[in-house]
């Protein structure tokens, strides 16, 4: 079974050693919240919620290794954050995301890049 909680950045750090495509593990000026995706205590995964205003945040850093891909890790992880701003009242989640289609976790498309789009929903 498959479990996503908070934690502290020193607890995911270690997986900037590896090969995570464009998630960057790294500590930012903009106050972020750090969950881990955990399946028989492993580490399979983990993502960042970065807090953008007081109604705000943004999903960010999504990664899940390889071999635990296509198996549900980002939605739960999605749904875990999304309860999490939730909790603490904020009402808007957007994410930039260069490969995952958001609209099938219930997202709005705000703008389409070259590579990626923007998406959005309100809590």
């Amino acid at each position: 079974m498959i479990s996503v909680q908070e934690v502290p950045f020193d607890q995911i750090k270690h997986l900037s050693q590896m090969d995570t495509g464009y998630a960057g593990f790294s500590k930012r000026k903009s106050p972020e919240i750090w969950f881990v995706a955990k399946e028989d205590k492993k580490i399979i995964g983990c993502s960042c919620l970065l807090l953008l205003s007081k109604k705000k945040v943004r999903l960010s850093n999504d990664f899940v290794l390889k071999e635990h891909r296509r198996k549900g890790v980002l939605k739960q992880m999605v749904s875990e954050r999304e309860k999490w701003a939730l909790e603490k009242k904020f009402e808007c989640i957007d994410v930039r995301a260069w490969e995952v289609d958001y609209c099938k976790f219930g997202y709005s498309l705000k703008k389409r890049y070259l590579k990626g789009a923007w998406y959005e929903k309100n809590l």
